[in-house]
């Protein structure tokens, strides 16, 4: 199995002229190169009809860089040439390296109980330079995401499917535990009609950030949350709905 390396290049070039007590040109050339590269290795294994297991490693890197440099020549009232460079690199980069291992247990055919554990190791790289000064520069390596899990899928009733699952995980950066429950259920209301609804809880722990530059325009940068500058993401699900089948489609 293969992954793919997907880069974008995006050149940028403007040329704008203001007329009034100085005479300015101005050249910039901007360029963004992004991408991610990904690759995993899976094992599986079904021991019998009631126990199936699966172990998968798999690593990713998103990178972003943003180099941008121009000159500037200007004239004053009297004639003088005024000569000006300016420069501007933005670095961005996650890692992630994944160990995960799965079991289910078949208890029939309509339920059935599922676990496992996750090992997540995180980096992240964000730096901001201008004219070879550095501004900010902040480095987060070989913080870890431990995850256990359970989940079970019943059938308490005939027309009735529960899932029923909890979720923790313990963040190295706060050395904390973040539990998140899920519950969903289904019902066959009629042979067409099925009622859904669902609730759950959910935490990210790599966050999306941008410049918010009003002349260079918003670049997106990715950072991992430490809760005090930048705080765990937090989301509270809860989702009703209805499906109805039509008999010819």
């Amino acid at each position: 199995f293969y992954d793919s390396n997907d880069i974008l290049n995006c050149k940028e070039s403007r040329v704008s002229n203001i007329s009034d007590t100085l005479t300015i040109s101005e050249n910039k050339l901007g360029l963004v190169n992004w991408g991610n590269i990904g690759s995993s290795f899976k094992w599986s294994r079904l021991w019998n009809e009631s126990h199936y297991t699966n172990a998968l490693i798999s690593y990713s890197k998103y990178q972003s860089d943003y180099n941008e440099s121009g000159t500037t020549t200007s004239s004053n009232i009297d004639g003088e040439l005024i000569e000006g460079s300016l420069s501007f690199e933005q670095v961005n980069s996650i890692d992630d390296v994944t160990l995960k291992l799965d079991h289910e247990w078949f208890l029939s055919n309509d339920q059935l109980i599922r676990m496992g554990m996750q090992l997540s190791n995180l980096g992240t790289v964000y730096r901001s330079k201008t004219d070879d000064i550095t501004f900010v520069e902040h480095i987060e390596q070989n913080k870890t995401i431990t995850t256990l899990y359970g989940l079970g899928i019943f059938q308490p009733l005939n027309r009735l499917k529960l899932n029923l699952g909890l979720r923790g995980n313990h963040y190295s950066m706060t050395n904390k535990w973040y539990f998140e429950p899920r519950l969903s259920l289904a019902h066959q209301t009629t042979k067409n009609l099925n009622l859904k609804a669902a609730y759950g809880n959910y935490y990210q722990f790599v966050n999306q950030s941008n410049t918010k530059n009003a002349l260079q325009g918003s670049r997106d940068f990715w950072l991992l949350a430490d809760d005090i500058t930048i705080p765990i993401q937090k989301a509270r699900h809860i989702t009703a709905g209805m499906e109805y089948r039509y008999e010819d489609y």
